[in-house]
């Protein structure tokens, strides 16, 4: 049995909207996932990718995780993004900055994608999550 926590309806679908918005401007978005830092995934978009969310979602959770022990190391302060990059796209992990400071937002994008353009238009999407709570 795999525990899965729940989460409320209403903010689900909050979010769900502001995954919405963001894929329709941002039309090279394959992924998107809100998860949270310890690796469930609260909702997700995908623009006909198949795969599991939720590994994406746990993924994420330990790419946070190693995030924070390197910039400890080196005297960054908290993980806010992680990026990667591959051959067929990139993929960018976002801290939200809500109140409790445990969600993430990960982006999935073609390789085509300005990786600046992607940044700055996930940190607004970041910053709509977080005003949602």
């Amino acid at each position: 049995m795999t525990f899965q926590p729940r989460f409320d309806p209403v903010q689900v679908a909050k979010y769900n909207y502001i995954l919405m918005e963001f894929a329709k401007d941002n039309p090279n978005i394959n992924i998107l996932c809100v998860a949270t830092v310890d690796g469930f995934e609260v909702t997700s978009y995908s623009d006909g990718i198949v795969g599991s969310h939720g590994r994406v979602a746990a993924i994420a959770s330990s790419m946070h995780a190693l995030g924070n022990v390197i910039n400890t190391e080196v005297g960054l302060g908290d993980c806010q993004n992680v990026f990667v990059e591959g051959t067929m796209g990139k993929a960018i992990l976002l801290a939200i900055p809500d109140a409790e400071n445990n969600k993430v937002l990960i982006v999935s994008a073609r390789a085509s994608t300005n990786l600046g353009m992607l940044l700055t238009t996930a940190k607004i999407c970041c910053q709509n999550l977080a005003e949602v709570g």
